[in-house]
């Protein structure tokens, strides 16, 4: 018996341990959020992989808003808006260990590098994304993504 108590309480370490947040108390947990009210401290860029001189910052010029919604339970939901746009929404679980926060919703998946400065949360998104013509050459360029979140 007492062993078995023993092999649950290092389990219990072991799976504290290997997995960060998803909790109240998680920094990360909160409504974060790019929109023109916070400009400059939050944006949402996106980037040419092979021009990368071509960007397009959406908050700043689209008038974007991008709301991340971190709960504690380890669910999250996503939306992208911009005036005169189709929204884009998804929503499923996070997890995060070291600066690796890992979206795996309904729609869509992705890794991102994070950087907690509170009240700011930078983020990196690690796929690219056939997403829009920054160049005007009528085909849509493969972006790379970053964004600075404000927490509401």
């Amino acid at each position: 018996m007492r062993l078995l108590s023993l092999l649950l309480l290092v389990l219990f370490f072991i799976t504290a341990c290997g997995h960060e947040g998803t909790g109240p108390s998680d920094p990360l947990v909160g409504n974060w959020e790019a929109d023109p009210r916070c400009l400059w401290d939050c944006w949402f860029t996106v980037r040419s992989v092979t021009d990368p001189t071509d960007s397009l910052n959406l908050t700043n010029q689209l008038s974007a808003r991008f709301e991340l919604d971190m709960r504690g339970d380890g669910t999250y939901q996503v939306k992208l808006s911009a005036p005169g746009a189709t929204a884009y929404q998804d929503a499923g679980r996070y997890t995060a260990a070291g600066s690796l926060l890992v979206l795996a919703g309904a729609e869509s998946a992705d890794s991102l590098d994070y950087q907690l400065t509170t009240p700011l949360l930078h983020l990196t998104f690690r796929n690219r994304l056939a997403l829009l013509d920054l160049n005007g050459d009528g085909v849509a360029d493969t972006v790379s993504v970053e964004a600075t979140l404000k927490k509401f």
